[in-house]
């Protein structure tokens, strides 16, 4: 699917409201991570690389995001409701209901 310049924000709503943020909190943790890893003989290997963070690490970074930006029905479903896709009165009757 092609997607022209500056149109992500309209025709790929969730890149905007839950990707981008995501991909922000996760290269931070990453980074983090890194930086503290140098530090640590033990993320190295024996060729003094360092290694990739674990799988419950990497899934902690996930739930914390999920935690943090409380990611809901109504985060998702906000960007498509600016944009019409699904009617302001269905986003409104979705946020009524308690999940």
């Amino acid at each position: 699917m092609f997607v022209p310049e500056n149109m992500t924000d309209i025709l790929q709503p969730l890149d905007v409201s839950v990707n981008r943020p995501f991909q922000q909190f996760y290269g931070d943790k990453f980074n983090a991570w890194m930086g503290e890893a140098f530090d640590n003989p033990a993320q190295h290997t024996k060729a003094g690389n360092l290694k990739i963070p674990s799988y419950r690490q990497v899934a902690t970074w996930c739930h914390d995001f999920s935690e943090q930006f409380m990611i809901s029905q109504s985060l998702i479903a906000l960007p498509f409701a600016g944009l019409a896709i699904i009617s302001r009165w269905m986003y409104v009757i979705m946020n009524c209901k308690s999940y």
